[in-house]
């Protein structure tokens, strides 16, 4: 999900502030600049996804899906 379209979005689907969020990218920047950007817009329990995607599903980690 782009950028511009992040915000509105977990605005519109995530009502708490203090909820959990976990940001992942391919790469670790964009996930950075996206946790930055939640920040700012008052969400404070932010964490960033250590090792990729597959990880995290082959360790059977728990999903919780959003459609925006």
């Amino acid at each position: 999900m782009g950028r511009d379209l992040l915000d509105r979005a977990i605005v519109q689907t995530i009502l708490s502030k203090s909820a959990e969020l976990i940001l992942y990218c391919d790469g670790g920047h964009r996930t950075a600049v996206a946790a930055d950007m939640v920040q700012r817009i008052g969400y404070s329990n932010i964490r960033s996804l250590t090792g990729s995607w597959a990880a995290w599903q082959e360790d059977g980690a728990p999903i919780e899906t959003a459609i925006f």
